[in-house]
């Protein structure tokens, strides 16, 4: 199983014996607004979703443990062509403000440099986001360009 963490997060395959844990996380309201990828309607739909994860076709990810083994989040690549892969990511409400999401980030990057031919990291923020891009400032990823409704981040991986 893979396992990635020197810092105060591990990155770990998500299993099937997550899905509780995933759904409870995942049902949190800043996941609604901002990664409806991840947010489940309910039970079902988190199954599904879950399993999407667990799909290493097209995507890469995984969920997010603090040092304690407590799931804090998850974080998702979605290969989408010419070198790039789209970062989506969440942190349940209770472990937010901890600096996960960065370290995670990290992590996330040293992957992709080691084990995949990918050569940029795509992220899409909300305008409204604030955390996310201090997020994409602290990890010192450059803006793109910017939508009606967002902001588009891109980060050669090195």
């Amino acid at each position: 199983m893979e396992e990635l963490g020197k810092t105060n997060v591990i990155l770990k395959e998500f299993q099937e014996s997550d899905l509780d844990e995933f759904y409870r996380i995942a049902r949190n309201k800043g996941v609604k607004k901002f990664v409806k990828v991840f947010y489940p309607e309910d039970m079902e739909e988190a199954r599904m979703i879950l399993d999407m994860l667990q799909d290493n076709t097209n995507y890469i990810s995984f969920k997010i443990v603090d040092r304690e083994g407590n799931f804090v989040g998850g974080i998702l690549g979605d290969k989408i062509g010419r070198g790039k892969i789209d970062i989506s990511y969440f942190i349940g409400e209770d472990y937010r403000k901890n600096g996960y999401c960065t370290e995670a980030v990290s992590l996330f990057e040293s992957y992709l440099k080691e084990k995949s031919n990918m050569k940029f990291m795509h992220f899409y923020v909300a305008k409204e986001n604030k955390k996310s891009q201090n997020v994409m400032k602290r990890l010192g990823v450059k803006l793109d360009h910017k939508t009606d409704t967002g902001i588009i981040y891109l980060k050669r991986i090195s």
